[in-house]
């Protein structure tokens, strides 16, 4: 590996995430970004890897740093609404998740997302129009129908949350969630 690369080592740092070493990959982050300050995946990735530490701190800030970067980074507002969300927080979460999908309205998982902050601040209304929306980016969601069942039944509209969970089971027969909810 080219000890001067900065991509290199971001990558390589990806690697180490998806394992679960998630000290070596921020070692390697830290690389990326000595190298080049301005590395903004380096910063998102290493966001994401302090987050699931629980070093909400650095997070944050690396998150921001990558922000002001690339303020046209639909994925970095994401990441940072999942901070959020992942805090309780869901008001600045929502404004992260409005902020990707503005900058990406093709992204399903961005409007899952929304939609589940939305549901956790008792507003399902938003949140079943969110699950339309990632339904109609993708028809072929298991997760989005299943989703959409658990709004339906938390309104108490108990036909259509079946419905949506059988359309979860066809599409994905091991979905265990699917057939819980659909059973309770």
């Amino acid at each position: 590996m080219n000890p001067e690369y900065a991509d290199a080592f971001s990558n390589r740092g990806l690697a180490y995430d998806e394992i679960g070493q998630t000290a070596r990959a921020i070692q390697d982050y830290d690389a990326a970004i000595r190298l080049n300050p301005g590395h903004v995946i380096g910063l998102n990735n290493r966001g994401n890897a302090y987050r699931r530490l629980g070093q909400t701190e650095r997070a944050i800030q690396d998150f921001d740093a990558a922000i002001r970067l690339d303020p046209g980074n639909a994925r970095i507002f994401r990441n940072r609404g999942n901070f959020y969300y992942g805090r309780g927080q869901m008001d600045p979460a929502i404004r992260n998740f409005d902020e990707a999908i503005r900058l990406n309205s093709e992204d399903t998982q961005i409007f899952l997302d929304r939609a589940d902050a939305y549901r956790q601040k008792g507003n399902i209304d938003l949140a079943i129009q969110d699950y339309d929306a990632a339904i109609t980016l993708n028809p072929g969601s298991a997760e989005s129908f299943r989703e959409r069942g658990r709004a339906h039944g938390r309104k108490g509209q108990i036909d259509r949350a079946i419905r949506d969970f059988d359309q979860a089971i066809r599409l994905n027969p091991r979905d265990a969630g699917a057939f819980y909810n659909r059973g309770i």
